[in-house]
């Protein structure tokens, strides 16, 4: 009786060990593959200068900045840009900040914390769903996936926002199955939902689902007015939600375009477009082994799930459904928009295929155990052959961070006044690193004269976002004043 006590115990520990070994292997893989750069980009920079702003108590400076930029640029689709990103990830940032300062390899760190804080709630939120094994194989998918791992690369809020949505599901989970719905509860429940709201614009999903998903209980109801009774603390959640937001407009400049201006960029064609570029995303996450046509049989796969599921999982059955409505129909498409909805579609499609059984040998199982062990097959090799390579030649990304691009950004610094404005392929970039109004200007020449006092040029890049071309065979009016391996700058005479 003791030995199969200790057998059950040790059993129990399993898990737990085995999430120790995915932690430590996770963690090992960044410290090897890591390093103090970052990738050319822009939205990292605007994050990280609201970051400092609060921490330097200069938000309108900022916010002034990076409209200019909107303003004066002359690339079309840059337009889309916000003024200012939701605040919850530069806030989330500042701490970080004031400890290690703008060093990306220890930045890089902290999105790896909350990377892992995924890992770990998934297997928390499904494990009472589904069966342990199941969740440790979701979670470790998500764990070894090389784009996912590469991702953490990047400063950018998408890993956190699902770290916020997770804890959201799991505290709502945990409110009503406990019944416990003291004020308090509620009040950390509602702060959470509106702080998952505030890093990414999509979190309001997540308070719309919640709309949705009790607006269909009452709909089901006999009697609908005792329903309310019982559950009056839906209206304390909405109400404090609102409160939040509230306080939140008047003290911080949202500066985030209405959504609504897009949407008269929606077509069917556009619809067809992102519905496609979901799904190609979605294949190259899952593995490089599934194409596609893989991808687009799942879809059914998963909607079977989410429709088996409906009463038992409605608030994350109706998130899920939102978000991938917002990424048909949102007019920009980008990879990692399809990185938010993967903890959530494993969940569906492993709750199907869990409804078919298999006999293997004497061993019988079911389709969803067997295609999580395919999956983590194919995501191992895909391991080896996109990570191991960095261990033996570490690859350092172009980026604001190398010698070339921060001799450009010291010239900046140094030689232009507070007041000039530098014309730049990455604005943002450039306000961060000498906190001066930046623009693009692109196919046209004369906007440079007219809007810039310096145009700096990026020799690898050719006309992404600047006119390379100008340097062949420059106009009198520029003037070259700095130049070394990567980059080029002139002087606009006469502005």
């Amino acid at each position: 009786m003791i030995n199969k006590l200790k057998i059950i115990n040790y059993r129990k520990l399993i898990p737990y060990i085995l999430f120790i070994v995915l932690t430590i292997f996770i963690i090992a893989t960044f410290l090897i593959i890591s390093n103090g750069y970052h990738a050319w980009g822009a939205d990292f920079a605007l994050y990280i200068n609201q970051s400092k702003a609060l921490l330097n108590g200069n938000v309108s400076g900022i916010h002034a900045l990076n409209k200019f930029g909107l303003d004066n640029s002359t690339l079309i689709n840059y337009s889309y840009t916000p003024e200012m990103f939701p605040w919850g990830w530069p806030i989330l940032l500042m701490p970080a900040l004031q400890l290690v300062g703008q060093d990306f390899h220890w930045l890089k760190l902290y999105v790896i914390l909350f990377f892992l804080g995924v890992i770990f709630l998934v297997y928390f939120l499904y494990s009472k769903k589904i069966s342990k094994a199941q969740c440790l194989m979701i979670a470790a998918c998500i764990g070894i996936n090389p784009i996912l791992i590469n991702y953490t690369k990047h400063i950018l809020s998408e890993f956190p926002y699902i770290f916020f949505v997770l804890i959201c599901l799991i505290l709502h989970d945990s409110i009503i199955k406990s019944g416990n719905k003291s004020f308090g509860k509620l009040m950390l429940m509602t702060f959470l939902f509106f702080f998952a709201s505030i890093i990414r614009t999509e979190g309001i999903l997540l308070v719309i689902a919640v709309f949705i998903t009790y607006f269909i209980h009452w709909i089901r109801q006999n009697n609908r007015r005792e329903y309310l009774t019982k559950n009056q603390w839906i209206f304390t959640f909405f109400l404090g939600y609102l409160f939040f937001q509230l306080i939140y407009q008047i003290a911080l400049p949202s500066g985030i375009p209405s959504h609504s201006e897009h949407l008269k960029f929606v077509s069917l064609q556009q619809v067809y477009n992102n519905f496609k570029a979901s799904v190609n995303s979605l294949s190259y996450c899952f593995s490089s082994f599934f194409d596609h046509i893989f991808i687009f049989l799942t879809i059914p796969v998963v909607i079977f799930g989410i429709v088996s599921n409906i009463k038992k999982d409605t608030l994350i059955a109706i998130y899920l459904l939102l978000h991938l409505a917002i990424l048909l129909i949102w007019p920009y498409h980008e990879s990692r928009y399809v990185y938010m909805i993967i903890p959530f579609y494993y969940y569906f499609l492993v709750v199907s295929l869990s409804k078919l059984n298999i006999q293997i040998s004497k061993i019988k199982t079911s389709f969803a155990t067997v295609f999580l062990i395919i999956q983590l097959s194919f995501l191992g090799i895909d391991y080896y052959n996109t990570i191991i390579p960095q261990v033996w030649h570490q690859i350092v990304n172009d980026g604001p961070e190398t010698p070339d691009a921060q001799d450009m950004f010291s010239f900046v610094r140094g030689k232009t006044k507070k007041e000039d404005v530098i014309v730049f392929f990455k604005p943002r970039a450039m306000t961060l690193y000498t906190n001066r109004k930046s623009l693009i200007v692109h196919l046209d020449m004369n906007k440079i004269k007219l809007k810039g006092n310096y145009l700096v040029l990026h020799k690898e890049f050719g006309e992404y976002h600047q006119m390379l071309s100008l340097s062949s065979n420059p106009p009198e009016w520029l003037e070259l004043q700095f130049e070394n391996s990567k980059f080029l700058i002139y002087k606009v005479q006469g502005s």
